[in-house]
């Protein structure tokens, strides 16, 4: 069983979903460090995929207009949840869990992504292109929720 770029992307996304949420429901110390490295390669692997969906060809410009669209929507989406989720002190440490609102903010993000690429043709762009930007996109939005946690840390830190 052979599998296409982009449902290896979704088997990829669920998997890593599941992780996060796991993970942040039951709230973990604040770090980075080599997830750095593994958001870093995971956004390369993105952009691989989107060069690949397009056979070589160009992008026309309703295609770069929708992949613009759907990165400042993906990231302004982790800057939303960022804001939401629960920084605490454990021990001295800080520590971060997803609040309810971080949840629900997922979902309005899947649902934008949803409507954004399932009306592509809005934008007079490749649907096979967009749908391969699922990776890319998610990891953008993860950067934008790690951006948040960074500059509100910082703050805390400060204090």
């Amino acid at each position: 069983m052979e599998f296409t770029q982009t449902e290896l992307q979704y088997a990829i996304v669920v998997i890593l979903f599941g992780l996060l949420v796991a993970r942040r429901l039951r709230g973990r110390p604040l770090r980075s460090g080599r997830r750095q490295l593994i958001r870093a390669l995971l956004l390369l692997y993105g952009l691989e995929t989107i060069s690949q969906s397009s056979h070589g060809s160009a992008f026309h410009a309703g295609t770069v207009a929708l992949l613009a669209i759907l990165a400042v929507v993906s990231f302004s989406m982790g800057v939303a949840r960022g804001a939401t989720i629960v920084i605490y002190r454990k021990a001295g440490e800080l520590y971060v869990r997803y609040h309810p609102v971080t949840l629900l903010l997922w979902g309005v993000t899947f649902g934008l992504r949803f409507v954004l690429v399932a009306n592509a043709g809005w934008f007079h762009a490749s649907k096979p292109i967009a749908d391969a930007s699922l990776l890319l996109m998610f990891m953008l939005s993860i950067g934008g929720e790690a951006a948040m946690l960074q500059w509100r840390s910082a703050k805390m830190k400060a204090e």
